[in-house]
């Protein structure tokens, strides 16, 4: 049941720091994943090109052309994934808006209003 080795159950600060840094990359590499994507499918796409036609290689023309065409379409369902949440998001928040009883605002200023201002300070 217990631990019994000696050690406690809470990880060090050093454990704690290392999957903080993992996790701050995969973060970064989530939030730029669409960019990745679209850049290794752009080359293997020129790649399938000059296999085509420079270097006259059937198979991995091929190849590189299937793998262009899968990644493009996987942009573009993370693309469309991505702007299905924002609007979720967006729609919640004015759902949470409606539902919230209104809050009395005070009266803006008019035009003639600021000039009637205007004019008593300045009498």
């Amino acid at each position: 049941m217990g631990d019994s080795s000696g050690q406690s159950a809470m990880p060090s600060t050093a454990t704690l720091q290392v999957i903080i840094g993992m996790l701050s990359v995969i973060i970064k590499i989530g939030k730029y994943l669409p960019f990745i994507v679209f850049a290794t499918s752009t080359f293997s796409l020129a790649l399938a090109v000059l296999n085509f036609v420079v270097w006259d290689n059937l198979p991995f023309g091929v190849l590189n052309t299937i793998l262009a065409v899968g990644g493009f379409v996987f942009v573009g369902q993370l693309l469309q994934k991505r702007s299905i949440g924002r609007r979720k998001i967006v729609n919640e928040e004015r759902h949470a808006e409606v539902n919230e009883p209104p809050v009395e605002q005070p009266m803006s200023m008019t035009i003639s209003s600021e000039r009637q201002f205007k004019d008593q300070a300045v009498a």
